[in-house]
């Protein structure tokens, strides 16, 4: 059975347009703009074949689809982003400046700066809360914050995703059990008695109490002699009242293996829910929870603290822009000590512009030594 190519590419494109402005904030959706980006869209794709045949109209759709996604996606896009910059009637608002404005009321009533966070990636984080709300712009959200400033919970929980887990990719924590158990051995060396970590962007406390039993493992032949402490440090309060009471769920400890578990967690029942692994929570003992000491910091405007040995950032450096990564690289040079390290995430590396400083020790890994 043959199908023409051209009708199958339309639906195609309409699907696509459809769900892409179901989270649009930042331009007009009305039926008018949504027809024209699809016009435009339509007429930028060549399919190679006028027909296709198949024997259904959805393998032929997922014929069509595999020929020619590539295409279809590049169309769109550019279609969507010429439509925003022109659009094909009068606007009533200028939803660019509206949206500096609400990044500018968070900053004013808030005190977070959200204005050199990557710019799309701040966009859907803000159409989640808008979609939920049942609104359709950035001003109508401004004026939900001023009537329900409870909103700013659930829009700091969806801007500052805190999803993690203990001993989150389990072979970078081999690498850093055997680069603390250097570092303790060098400590012992020039009889100094304390090891400074800090976990930057500890969301939920899983990776500071991760460190805190990494370096209490390393540190069982020295206990009475080297004391480690762990500064635990996040934009978002509420993730961190969370950290403070140091209670996971079962997905959280699934990297723990037996022996830690036993020796670092209580686990303790959920009311009324019988007595399973899923109904229980797993509650971190005082030995590690005296290790961490929790505090609100933004990394773009606050004070780091001094004398690190360890620095631990990762999964933070994809909300920022280029430049202000620089910048706070900058500022984690001045935060290490000389000898001291710092890990990044599996997503980020050491820019060019600051690579020069610090000494690559794991490049898989991502760990860094300042010389």
């Amino acid at each position: 059975m043959l199908f023409k190519t051209p009708p199958i590419i339309e639906s195609i494109i309409r699907e696509s347009v459809n769900h892409n402005f179901a989270y649009r904030y930042d331009m007009c959706v009305c039926p008018v703009c949504k027809n024209d980006v699809v016009r435009r869209a339509l007429s930028a794709v060549h399919p190679a074949r006028s027909e296709i045949e198949a024997v259904s109209g959805d393998e032929a759709l997922r014929q069509v689809r595999a020929e020619n996604n590539l295409a279809i996606n590049n169309a769109i896009l550019h279609a969507i982003e010429y439509v925003s910059e022109h659009p094909p009637h009068p606007q009533a608002e200028d939803r660019r400046k509206t949206f500096k404005l609400l990044l500018q009321k968070i900053l004013q009533e808030r005190g977070l700066d959200f204005r050199n966070y990557h710019i799309d990636l701040l966009k859907r984080r803000f159409a989640i809360r808008i979609k939920a709300n049942d609104l359709y712009s950035y001003t109508e959200y401004m004026k939900l914050l001023d009537r329900s400033p409870r909103e700013y919970e659930k829009l700091f929980e969806t801007l500052c995703i805190n999803v993690s887990e203990f001993f989150r990719d389990p072979p970078l924590w081999v690498t850093l059990q055997y680069l603390l158990e250097k570092m303790i051995a060098e400590k012992r060396a020039a009889a100094e008695r304390t090891l400074a970590i800090w976990s930057a962007g500890c969301a939920n406390g899983e990776e500071p109490y991760s460190l805190a039993i990494a370096a209490a493992e390393a540190l069982r032949p020295h206990a009475a002699l080297i004391h480690a402490h762990i500064i635990a440090t996040d934009v978002d309060k509420g993730a961190l009242a969370a950290a403070q009471k140091a209670q996971y769920s079962p997905d959280s400890i699934k990297n723990v293996n037996d022996r830690l578990l036993a020796k670092y967690f209580i686990a303790v029942e959920k009311p009324g829910n019988g007595e399973t692994a899923r109904n229980k929570i797993y509650r971190v003992k005082e030995t590690i929870t005296d290790m961490v000491a929790f505090s609100a910091l933004d990394l773009i405007t606050g004070d780091f603290p001094k004398g690190i040995d360890l620095l631990v950032c990762r999964n933070v450096f994809i909300y920022f822009k280029r430049e202000l990564q620089e910048q706070i690289l900058r500022k984690f040079f001045e935060a290490i000590r000389p000898g001291g390290y710092l890990c990044l995430g599996q997503s980020e590396s050491m820019l060019t512009e600051v690579r020069k400083l610090f000494e690559d020790t794991d490049s898989n890994a991502r760990i860094y030594r300042r010389p």
